[in-house]
């Protein structure tokens, strides 16, 4: 009975083990994404910055 219930329990531990996978995959892409975007985020920020520079001046 023992045997019966470890397979069982095996058996849904499976899928959860591989859905806490996927999340990890998901999570480091996100982060991986967000460290790509923060210089892009800088530049764009810089530009707006200068524009508004401008702006004032006319």
């Amino acid at each position: 009975m023992a045997v019966t219930e470890h397979k069982g329990l095996m058996g849904r531990v499976k899928p959860i083990k591989i859905k806490r996978g996927n999340a990890v995959t998901t999570w480091g892409n996100a982060a991986r994404r967000q460290t790509e975007l923060k210089p892009l985020i800088g530049r764009l920020s810089d530009k707006l910055q200068a524009a508004k520079g401008s702006y004032v001046e006319l």
